[in-house]
């Protein structure tokens, strides 16, 4: 059987890197579709789509990968990643397709939820650095011990447990679900990754303490440092002047407009800085 890939073949793991023909294996290969989900992504000079995808298709990365989550060698000589020819320069995502054999079918599937997971995890923002070191620090779910830890591993299995940092802030509300009254406990985790920061907002049933949902959303971490701590100070004055000055403070979806002047004022001062609808788009601000 021939087909037509954009991957040259690779040893000891077998990928494709560029435009070619191959042969593919005797053997059922079952495939499934892998690719990023674009309205959590955030555009960063790190994560461009042309550069994770050449971290894909580098076999010693795919080995890292399959080594974390217990893939065996015999499994990842057999697997398949290619794309399709008309996607080699698509720069909106990443997307491509993940083969493997019906002999190996419990592992591959191991495999293919792990690449996904670093495919999401670089593209919501988190370095190369922070996933290569992430890959060797992967704790088991069931031996955390704090809940809240263990529910946002348990969605982010690639997010080593170790980095997560519980802010000390807990709160209590009322949440109607299914027209019944729920009272929720919130506790809030923080984790940073070079200039993205994640919070983590873990809800708990206030009652019987059953994990209730898991959010996320990513902020600029140099409002929270130390070393800017000054600057921030004086220009979170001079927004507020301003804005008090030409009526706009207060009113509905003013924290745009006090985005959009605090990045301009820090610009001057040598200071990038992102707003939160930068680094959450499609999530809505008032």
């Amino acid at each position: 059987m021939r087909i037509v890939s954009t991957l040259m073949l690779l040893c000891p793991l077998t990928l494709w890197a560029q435009i070619t023909t191959t042969t593919m294996p005797e053997g059922p290969y079952n495939f499934t579709s892998i690719r990023s989900l674009p309205f959590r992504k955030v555009d960063l000079p790190h994560n461009s789509p042309e550069t994770i995808r050449k971290e894909l298709f580098d076999d010693a990365m795919i080995r890292r990968i399959g080594k974390a989550v217990g893939v065996s060698d015999e499994c990842l000589a057999t697997v398949r990643l290619r794309m399709n020819p008309e996607e080699q320069n698509d720069l909106r995502g990443v997307r491509f397709k993940f083969h493997w054999l019906d002999a190996h079918d419990k592992e591959s599937r191991v495999l293919m939820k792990a690449l996904q997971a670093y495919v999401t995890a670089r593209n919501e923002g988190h370095t190369k650095e922070f996933m290569q070191a992430a890959l060797t620090n992967i704790t088991p779910p069931a031996e955390i011990e704090d809940a809240g830890i263990r529910a946002i591993v348990e969605e982010h299995p690639l997010i080593p447990a170790s980095r997560l940092k519980k802010d000390g802030e807990i709160s209590e509300y009322t949440a109607t679900v299914g027209g019944k009254e729920v009272r929720l406990k919130s506790v809030m985790y923080d984790l940073v990754d070079g200039d993205i920061g994640w919070r983590y907002c873990v809800d708990f049933d206030a009652g019987d303490g059953r994990v209730f949902s898991v959010f996320s959303s990513r902020y600029d971490p140099k409002g929270f440092d130390e070393k800017y701590a000054e600057v921030f100070k004086q220009v979170a004055a001079e927004v507020q002047a301003r804005m008090k000055k030409e009526g706009s403070a207060g009113k509905f979806g003013s924290c745009h407009i006090a985005w959009r002047y605090q990045k301009e004022l820090l610009a001057k001062r040598g200071i990038i800085w992102r707003s939160p609808s930068e680094l959450n788009p499609g999530s809505n601000y008032d």
